[in-house]
């Protein structure tokens, strides 16, 4: 029991510090674009197809 409220605690150290790499990264490559060029233009994503596409492939490769 102690032995697995530890690793639970490590687990949960690793994706924090993965967590805060990414959100690092975002802001940097943010900064980097704002301040090299002058306008940036995003694509409009929709999410929430992808979502459900995602979501077709995960239920039939689990069925």
């Amino acid at each position: 029991k102690k032995k697995a409220k530890r690793i639970d605690k490590a687990i949960s150290r690793i994706f924090r510090r993965i967590k805060n790499l990414r959100n690092e990264l975002y802001k940097k490559t943010v900064n980097y674009l704002a301040k090299n060029y002058n306008v940036i233009i995003i694509p409009e994503f929709n999410v929430s197809n992808m979502m459900r596409r995602e979501m077709k492939k995960i239920n039939s490769k689990t069925v």
